[in-house]
């Protein structure tokens, strides 16, 4: 298999293994931060009072978990086949989508 001049990786090993270091923490983070979410919108729901610092960190961990899904976790599966990338198995489709969704999440920075 024959590697484009873009690709950083000298072999399907190093690239199977840079996917892996980019799904398995992509995973962790989501984890994370639904905990975050799911602790604070438990507050919520039973009456309790929100400070400004757990509201802050309920949106970052929401936009996170998009973030970590779209990005980490499905990242090569949504290029398109046809770019030769390992795991690519998407469309021209998924892939606007992604980068749609991932602008939407680089706002939240700001």
């Amino acid at each position: 298999m024959s590697y484009p001049e873009y690709s950083c990786n000298n072999g399907p090993v190093e690239e199977l293994v840079d996917e892996l270091l980019q799904k398995i923490p992509g995973a962790v983070s989501i984890i994370g931060s639904a905990m975050i979410v799911l602790d604070v919108v438990g507050k919520l729901r039973r009456g309790g009072q929100t400070d400004p610092y757990q509201r802050i960190m309920l949106g970052m961990s929401f936009f996170d978990m998009i973030h970590s899904f779209f990005d980490s976790v499905l990242g090569s599966w949504l290029v398109p086949s046809q770019s030769g990338w390992l795991m690519a198995a998407g469309n021209q489709a998924s892939c606007s989508t992604k980068d749609s969704l991932l602008h939407l999440v680089i706002l939240e920075l700001l």
